[in-house]
């Protein structure tokens, strides 16, 4: 994450390092937790949560980036925001990797 996301503010969100080519699922929720989803993988952002699609750019193992800007509306009410990336990835056990989470407060 780049810029302090607050209302009327640009932020950017970078995903890197994942499989190249394939399909990432942002999460976004106001709440954590920590739910195992298969070996070494865990749910941060507990439900309800919106999803959102991106896919990400490069080819192979490693390779995979996404760069998302987006605008806090001017009125955005204060509070916190919980962030993951999942990423499909043939490579590991599940067939999915997991970013860890990221909490957001906007002033």
């Amino acid at each position: 994450l780049t810029d302090c996301p607050k209302p009327g503010g640009v932020f950017h969100l970078q995903v890197k390092e994942g499989w190249g080519g394939s399909l990432s699922a942002l999460l976004i929720g106001v709440a954590r937790t920590d739910v195992p989803a298969g070996p070494a993988c865990s749910l941060l952002v507990a439900p309800p949560h919106v999803v959102v699609l991106v896919p990400l750019g490069g080819a192979g193992p490693g390779a995979g980036s996404a760069l998302l800007a987006g605008t806090v509306g001017p009125f955005v009410p204060s509070g916190v925001l919980d962030l993951q990336v999942f990423v499909a990835d043939p490579a590991a056990a599940t067939g999915l990797a997991a970013s860890a989470g990221l909490e957001i407060v906007v002033p």
